[in-house]
């Protein structure tokens, strides 16, 4: 146990496992947080997207389609947006969707006014 002991081929062996374990266990983590990453990337652009999507004030009866894009950290998406209002123009609502390719993410809204 002094610092001018020898170690023998086992010890070392056994060192050498614990170090190749510790070593996987690193780069599952790493890989692990490139995932989350890369889904908060897209996710965020997904969002991007969507707010993006120019909507305009409605009239009673009219109905609107907007396209979006969005990109962030080198991550791209479309987002469309629907919206429509009711005859007096009292109730609105609409959905949307947008894509990186890969990942989907949607909304919708329902609104009133008076």
């Amino acid at each position: 146990t002094a610092d001018t002991d020898a170690v023998n081929v086992a010890q070392l062996k056994g060192v050498d496992n614990q170090v190749s374990r510790i070593n996987e266990y690193v780069n599952q983590i790493n890989d692990n947080v490139h995932r989350v990453e890369r889904r908060a990337y897209s996710g965020t652009a997904m969002a991007m997207a969507l707010s993006g999507a120019y909507l305009p004030s409605l009239n009673g009866g009219e109905q609107t389609v907007g396209v979006g894009v969005g990109a962030y950290r080198g991550y791209g998406a479309i987002g469309v947006n629907y919206k429509a209002a009711s005859k007096n123009g009292k109730i609105t609502w609409g959905a949307g969707v947008s894509t990186t390719g890969k990942e989907v993410a949607v909304n919708s809204v329902l609104g009133f006014k008076w």
